[in-house]
């Protein structure tokens, strides 16, 4: 008889050819195979090949239908024989497959037909946990380490059971862990028990069953019980620094970094740029030198801090902030960058001169003041010293870029080429500015960066080429205006008073485009104001020309004339 592993028989009719009076007595069938990928290959099936007659048939042989996944043989090629029919479904992918496996004999007329039915399936999903393991670090004396969340079954189907046949320790707190459906969620956390434990490590596992598909799952569960570490101390949590701007660094200041049990080895980290310390490392006890350092920081109040971390292999890091504040006050103290002449913007003084006193911190803006001008402004003087004395500058006006005064008229003949210097005392300060001071220093007044001189015509409208001036005319007679000409004939007595005007005592020479023109006047009509009234010859060139004058040995700087 054949031996089928299948629970159903289907008999395919045939048509059995009698050679000489030989036939087969089976009818062939159908087999099936259920191969569930990454399980156990399928058993073989079996059919017992026989005769319908004592006779034997001979010369049997089998053929497939050419799938390589068919495996097929026989035990005898004369009758009785046994035929195994097999499958190898490695590497094949879930579905269904079929062939078929044929018995014949070349001394028969009919043949025997085995189909094969191969259905191959995806393995069920895998009873999961995560995290698929769970380790917590606890501190002696330390808050409990932080919960976490076990999820069993997120794979398989929602709902199907999930049982545990585990017993949690004293020290894990599980819950009811008996029996859940996927996916089973299980908060797990440290029982506060766990201070009564020695510092080490404890182990313990949770095993997880889904019945119906007899997947398991174990996860282990690890605690960490450390001793309290070490923690960092220091002599200081806060540090002040105060700064005047332009006044030397702040010093350092000393911060003692210990250790409350063994020693430990630490960093520093610095939270603004302006922040110093040293050293940035080394092991407790040790002394870190905190510092500032202020450059190009404005006025105004900076906060930082210093961190103090332990750095290797700890439980617990442990860190102290030490904050520092630092106060950066403005240096309001006045500051002289140059002394020049207020008429031609050149280190060229002398007396009975103008001068532009340059710098920052000079004193608040004023108005330009008149006759007779103050010696002092809000709080703020200047004075001329040299050898034989010092002496009060009278002010015309004040800024904190800018002075403008006026030196005394008649100095004494050891101030005259030789060196001196200004001084300038304002109410947060006082400061001086080395120069030199000529016997004389005539300077023209001009404006502009191209020099035009401050020339006016006779209806008192200004010399020039920009918007609201006109150029000169060749034979025009125009006034030319300037400072540091010297004595006047006689001299003025006050000139720090309102007074008629009056002729210089040394004669010049006005120099208008390289020609000397003829000086109609010349003389000073104000405090070291001087006026100039020249007529312009008539062959002048149209365009700029350069104008100058010279007295006692001594010329101007060339200004700019505009010429129509």
């Amino acid at each position: 008889m054949r031996q089928l592993a299948t629970s159903k028989r289907i008999l395919l009719p045939l048509l059995i050819l009698a050679t000489c009076g030989l036939s087969f007595a089976d009818y062939g069938d159908t087999v099936y195979f259920t191969y569930q990928i990454g399980s156990t290959i399928p058993s073989p099936q079996y059919s017992t090949i026989t005769s319908t007659t004592t006779r034997q048939i001979p010369n049997l042989a089998i053929r497939t239908s050419g799938q390589w996944w068919i495996q097929a043989s026989l035990s005898s090629t004369t009758t009785p024989s046994t035929l195994t029919m097999g499958v190898n479904p490695t590497g094949l992918s879930a579905g269904g497959y079929s062939g078929s496996v044929e018995v014949w004999s070349p001394n028969m007329g009919n043949t025997l037909v085995y189909y094969i039915n191969l259905t191959v399936t995806n393995p069920p999903p895998p009873l999961t946990a995560s995290p698929s393991s769970m380790t917590f670090n606890a501190v002696q004396g330390a808050t409990l380490p932080p919960s976490q969340t076990l999820v069993i079954g997120a794979l398989i189907t929602a709902g199907a059971m999930i049982t545990s046949d585990s017993t949690p320790p004293g020290w894990l707190n599980a819950g009811w862990i008996s029996v859940g459906t996927a996916p089973m969620r299980i908060p797990l956390s440290i029982s506060p028990s766990f201070t009564n434990l020695s510092p080490g490590t404890y182990t313990t596992s949770l095993h997880f069953t889904a019945p119906f598909s007899s997947q398991e799952v174990t996860v282990p569960i690890t605690l960490n019980v450390s001793a309290p570490p070490p923690v960092l101390r220091t002599s200081a949590n806060q540090l002040p620094f105060q700064y005047l701007a332009g006044s030397s660094t702040p010093a350092t200041q000393a911060i003692q970094v210990t250790s409350s049990g063994s020693a430990l080895t630490t960093a520093v980290s610095l939270s603004a740029p302006w922040l110093t310390a040293n050293p940035l490392n080394g092991s407790t006890p040790l002394t870190v030198n905190v510092g500032v350092n202020p450059a190009g920081l404005a006025a105004g109040t900076y906060n930082g801090q210093v961190v103090v971390t332990t750095t290797g292999v700890f439980t617990n890091s442990s860190t102290q902030t030490i904050a520092v504040s630092l106060t950066v006050t403005p240096d309001n103290r006045p500051i002289i960058t140059s002394v020049v002449n207020a008429a031609s913007f050149k280190s060229v003084i002398g007396p009975g001169t103008w001068i532009s006193i340059m710098g920052s911190n000079l004193g608040p803006n004023t108005l330009p003041q008149g006759v007779p001008f103050p010696i002092s402004m809000n709080g703020v003087s200047a004075e001329l010293d040299g050898v034989g004395g010092a002496y009060s500058l009278l002010f015309q006006f004040t800024s904190p870029t800018q002075i403008n005064a006026f030196l005394p008229q008649v100095l004494p003949i050891s101030f005259l080429n030789a060196s001196c210097s200004i001084a300038v005392t304002t109410p947060t300060g006082a400061t001086s500015f080395n120069t030199f001071c000529q016997g004389l220093a005539p300077a023209l007044f001009s404006y502009g960066p191209q020099q035009y001189a401050s020339a006016t015509h006779l209806d008192g409208s200004v010399v020039g080429v920009v918007a609201g001036t006109r150029p000169a005319q060749n034979g025009e007679i125009i006034t030319l205006w300037g400072t540091g000409f010297g004595q006047t004939a006689p001299p003025v007595s006050n000139v720090n008073s309102v007074f008629p005007p009056q002729v210089l005592a040394n004669s010049v020479a006005v120099y208008v485009g390289g020609q000397s023109v003829q000086v109609l006047w010349a003389g000073m009509v104000g405090t070291g104001l001087y006026q100039f009234n020249i007529q312009l010859p008539d062959n002048l060139m149209p365009g700029d020309v350069p104008v100058s004058i010279k007295t006692v040995g001594t010329e101007t700087e060339r200004v700019v004339l505009s010429i129509r």
